[in-house]
């Protein structure tokens, strides 16, 4: 339909001027979107053609100069698809004939009365309407033809048996690396473009189109290239009222550089992978709600759970019911803080205790905000049995057992310093060792306590003269033991035993 609020201009060519202006009144009066404009003769009327935006053409056959079948030919030179209505009193078959075969677009002979203009109005809305339509139709198509050759995907329309191309644009030859125009020709074309090892795959899917389902899918195409551009294709059946699948049309987009980037992914993923897989220690990583995000096969090893199992599990459930407050205050830490170390039992799914050292630190997004926590689980399985067989050893030795820290501050007595020097285990604790040892003795013991601090092989022996409790001195003899780099011990051994009775019969002698 032609819109009302928009001016219908008619140009009305006819060699009795007092007729032109009669018709234009008469026209005007019939629809009053109508503007007409007159001339006598063609050539008048096609200088009326250049100037203004005319919308139909009205014109009488018998003119002198040029007749109306000759006007109508040199408005068609210029303006092709124009209305163009021959408005006649001299009717023949031969005119209509030649008008026809001009290129007319309707054809009206004059009658006696106005009834006729009203009959001629009708005429010319109904050509401008449709004109206007096809103008549009044009107009759009040639929009979707611009934004179809503006895009990188493929676009495309085949008849529902594939063997008729609708529409394709020109990407398919940069993506394919084949011709549009022998797909034209061949439109099952294309297959020959995709790689061998996906065209059941692409086979299957043409199929199950045709049979009205939607198709998504990707595949590997241009032989060109060694099959290395891989493309994500969409596609849907077009139906008619009945349900039948009439056209199917589609658009296929070039991925290669997201699969490139995900073959990437998947290599570092796999690196990663293998990395954490080779630790000796287990890997985790908690979601801040508490559930277990990630972990490696030492893990599943340690604890004897399946992946599934532990992707169903909070992280506190992997420890026993009387730690698990010290291991969540521990948590909690690593979340406020950063990072945290804690000793705990990892309870397996066999009901076993293994001791392991966690040591876990806070993870968070770009923004700073809380994603997880990262950790590591060492089992010190072997570290807690050193430590009990030294505490074992030291608390049944006869001899005195005391471990320093590198400057000689007591960290360890073993009990046995009360019977011998008077002193109760913790006495001295946080002491300085030298400040009990003779003044005449305790540089000698100094640097040789300095040069075996610094020599973890060397095992010295020194012997000095110790404060007894009761002020007395007593003779001591010392062998150290370097373990300050040992995590059972993290210390220096010295193991003393009292020489004094001997110190006497050597002098006696």
């Amino acid at each position: 339909m032609v819109q009302s609020d928009r001016p219908i201009h008619v140009l009305h060519v006819d060699d009795e001027p007092d007729f032109a202006t009669l018709a234009a009144d008469f026209l005007e009066r019939e629809n009053d979107s109508f503007v007409v404009e007159t001339a006598t003769t063609a050539g008048a009327g096609l200088d009326v053609l250049a100037t203004e935006d005319i919308d139909c053409v009205v014109s009488d056959y018998d003119m002198p100069e040029q007749n109306g079948i000759e006007f109508l030919n040199a408005v068609r030179e210029d303006y092709p698809s124009l209305p163009f209505i021959l408005f006649t009193g001299k009717g023949s078959e031969s005119i209509a004939s030649d008008a026809i075969s001009a290129g007319v677009t309707d054809y009206l002979q004059k009658q006696a009365g106005t009834g006729q203009y009203k009959l001629l109005a009708n005429r010319i809305k109904n050509v401008v309407s449709q004109y206007r339509a096809e103008q549009q139709a044009t107009k759009t198509e040639r929009r979707l033809q611009e934004l179809s050759e503006a895009s990188n995907d493929v676009l495309w329309m085949f008849s529902s048996d594939w063997d008729e191309l609708l529409y394709i644009n020109s990407a398919y030859e940069d993506i394919w690396g084949r011709s549009t125009e022998t797909l034209a020709a061949q439109p099952r074309d294309f297959l020959h473009g995709v790689h061998p090892d996906d065209r059941e795959q692409v086979t299957a899917a043409m199929n199950q189109l045709s049979n009205g389902n939607p198709a998504d899918l990707e595949y590997r195409v241009n032989e060109d290239e060694n099959y290395q551009r891989w493309i994500w294709v969409q596609a849907e059946p077009i139906t008619d009222s009945a349900g039948t699948v009439t056209r199917i049309a589609g658009f296929a987009r070039d991925i290669t550089e997201r699969k490139k980037r995900e073959r990437t992914l998947r290599q570092e993923r796999m690196f990663i992978d293998q990395a954490l897989n080779a630790l000796d220690d287990a890997f985790y990583v908690i979601n801040p709600d508490g559930t277990m995000r990630r972990w490696n096969e030492t893990a599943l090893e340690r604890t004897g759970y399946t992946d599934a199992e532990i992707s169903e599990m909070q992280a506190i459930e992997f420890f026993p019911e009387d730690e698990r407050e010290r291991v969540g205050e521990a948590i909690e830490e690593a979340l406020t803080t950063g990072s945290a170390t804690v000793e705990a039992n990892v309870l397996t799914k066999h009901g076993e205790y293994i001791p392991h050292e966690f040591t876990g630190a806070r993870l968070t997004d770009p923004e700073g905000n809380l994603t997880g926590l990262v950790g590591i689980a060492r089992d010190i399985s072997e570290r807690k049995a050193q430590q009990e067989r030294f505490q074992a050893f030291i608390e049944n030795s006869t001899d005195i057992i005391v471990v320093l820290d590198e400057d000689g501050t007591y960290l360890y007595q073993s009990p046995s310093v009360e019977h011998v020097l008077g002193y109760e285990p913790e006495a001295l604790l946080g002491e300085n060792a030298f400040e009990y040892i003779h003044p005449e003795d305790r540089q000698e013991v100094m640097e040789t306590f300095s040069e075996a601090v610094s020599n973890p092989e060397m095992t010295p022996t020194v012997e000095c003269r110790f404060r007894h409790k009761d002020g007395s001195w007593r003779w001591i003899e010392a062998v150290g033991n370097n373990q300050l780099d040992n995590p059972a011990v993290e210390g220096f051994v010295i193991n003393s035993r009292d020489i004094t009775e001997r110190k006497k019969h050597e002098q006696e002698l």
